[in-house]
């Protein structure tokens, strides 16, 4: 049987409204994360489920790129600005 070689490091953000968060990405087994870059939404503050359904459809999407190597040992993934949802 197949040896499972699915692996997880953490990635901080660098700059932009996501600064110092750290979340779980997918690497290849070097530990080179798999996706240069990562979008996601931009989330609303909105509590009314109805209302964020409809500020989240129309926020912005959030864009991070990886840099070339790891500083310190750790990647950083650095804001790259923001892009309308397609």
């Amino acid at each position: 049987m197949a040896e499972d070689t699915r692996l997880e490091i953490d990635i901080e953000l660098f700059g932009g409204p996501e600064d110092g968060r750290t979340i779980k990405v997918p690497a290849q087994r070097d530990g080179v994360p798999t996706l240069p870059r990562w979008e996601f939404p931009q989330l609303p503050k909105e509590r009314n489920r109805e209302k964020l359904k409809a500020a989240l459809a129309a926020s912005p999407v959030i864009v991070y790129e990886r840099p070339a190597e790891p500083s310190n040992g750790r990647w950083k993934y650095v804001y790259a600005g923001t892009r309308a949802r397609s």
